[in-house]
């Protein structure tokens, strides 16, 4: 599990795109899932193995964005991301 206080998400809110950065166990293979407020998943990046990857907007609307980033034994940090 990763503690929260170790992932950062910039800028937040974000406009084009964002950057995740997290503490992780070097070997495990991540996962970052966005679900708008509605509950559907709108982004869904996988096979992560790098501790730092950025975010684009693309089609995204402005407003509150769920996500998730989980790793082979669950999720390891949950919150918001706010696009302007």
């Amino acid at each position: 599990i990763i503690d929260p206080s170790t992932l950062n998400i910039y800028p937040n809110p974000m406009s084009n795109f964002a950057t995740v950065e997290f503490d992780g166990e070097i070997g495990n293979n991540y996962r970052f899932l966005l679900y708008d407020m509605s509950g559907r998943m709108v982004r869904n990046l996988s096979d992560i193995r790098s501790y730092s990857f950025i975010i684009e907007r693309d089609n995204l609307e402005s407003g509150i964005y769920l996500y998730r980033l989980t790793n082979d034994r669950g999720t390891c940090a949950a919150g918001e991301i706010l696009v302007k």
